[in-house]
């Protein structure tokens, strides 16, 4: 990473001293608006991502609230038939 980043300055530095100011400005508008795009991009993707998580997420708890719920209603319906210990 730290040899791209001093490339990058060299360039910069012989880019600015050779370029007018103008087109200097407008490049680094034009970075400035692509790297906005990309970190709002990735932000939406990741916020859709969580959403999808925290949605899944609640719905297995309701189906575990479910199920739950219908073996406790079985349990109530079955009947239970005494023991009695008489010889027949």
């Amino acid at each position: 990473m730290l040899p791209c980043t001093l490339l990058g300055s060299l360039i910069g530095v012989q880019l600015n001293s050779i370029l007018p100011d103008v087109v200097v400005l407008g490049l680094l508008t034009i970075l400035l608006f692509y790297m906005a795009y990309k970190a709002l991009r990735s932000a939406i993707k990741k916020f859709r991502q969580e959403n999808k998580e925290k949605r899944e997420a609640r719905e297995a708890a309701m189906l575990e609230k479910n199920e739950g719920e219908e073996g406790i209603e079985k349990k109530e319906k079955e009947v239970t038939m005494p023991v009695t210990n008489s010889p027949r």
